[in-house]
């Protein structure tokens, strides 16, 4: 179920397809380094996790529980993967995976709720070949809450209040997409592809823009039709660079 597609002249074409399991590894890696760059760039996390000498520490920290998730996901009857592929490399993925009522539910949360995790210490020392699991998920904990505590650290919740009990509930939990200084639009042919894929009947589409350091909402578009069988409500953030 491959299709191909890009928005803007290229010389290289960008293809459309369903993910597989092979496809993990480069997935964690590529929403790692998007990740990354949301919490780095952004200033989301204190200076010591900023620091260039313990990136790869927080890195793996990043993607191991990552790729556990993808594993998962790939095997949930209602997961969806696409992926884009360029040049034999993978640049862009979208992954749909059904969400709790309560999650889409949540309310902003304080800054003050989220107080500080301890700092990981000698574990940002270790070699990355030596992190096990507790450690990548110290780490991790750590960062987050690191996040957590800025002004910026609740975005992405706010839209998940509003809930309707009319349908089930989906979640683009992840866009990754590699830097499109071609400017072919990946990320929108991603989500053509997948609108195709789910039938445009079935999707409402919230859409949001990355501006100074907040998501905006900057469209929505109800896709749902009275006669769907069922309805799937997508959360999408974009990241379409740096400079965004």
């Amino acid at each position: 179920m491959a299709a191909s597609g890009s928005e803007a002249s290229s010389s290289t074409q960008v293809v459309y397809s369903e993910a597989t399991r092979d496809d993990v590894d480069q997935m964690a890696n590529l929403n790692m380094d998007v990740e990354w760059d949301v919490s780095v760039e952004k200033r989301c996390l204190y200076e010591d996790a900023r620091d260039r000498k313990h990136e790869a520490a927080i890195r793996t920290a990043f993607a191991s529980p990552m790729r556990e998730l993808l594993i998962h996901s790939l095997g949930l009857e209602h997961s969806i993967f696409v992926k884009a592929v360029q040049d034999g490399r993978l640049v862009g993925y979208l992954d749909a995976v059904d969400v709790a009522d309560n999650l889409l539910a949540m309310p902003l949360r304080a800054i003050e709720d989220h107080p500080r995790g301890p700092h990981p210490g000698a574990i940002l020392e270790k070699p990355v070949t030596e992190l096990d699991s507790v450690d990548c998920y110290t780490i991790r904990k750590w960062a987050k809450n690191q996040a957590l505590q800025t002004e910026h650290g609740n975005i992405g919740y706010e839209m998940m209040k509003s809930k309707r009990d009319s349908a089930p509930f989906y979640q683009i939990h992840m866009l990754a997409v590699a830097s499109d200084k071609q400017r072919q639009g990946i990320g929108r042919g991603l989500l053509d592809y997948f609108q195709k894929l789910v039938g445009e009947n079935n999707m409402c589409l919230f859409a949001q823009r990355h501006n100074k350091g907040f998501y905006e909402k900057v469209g929505f578009q109800l896709l749902r039709s009275k006669e769907a069988k069922s309805g799937a409500e997508i959360l999408f953030f974009w990241k379409s660079g740096k400079n965004t």
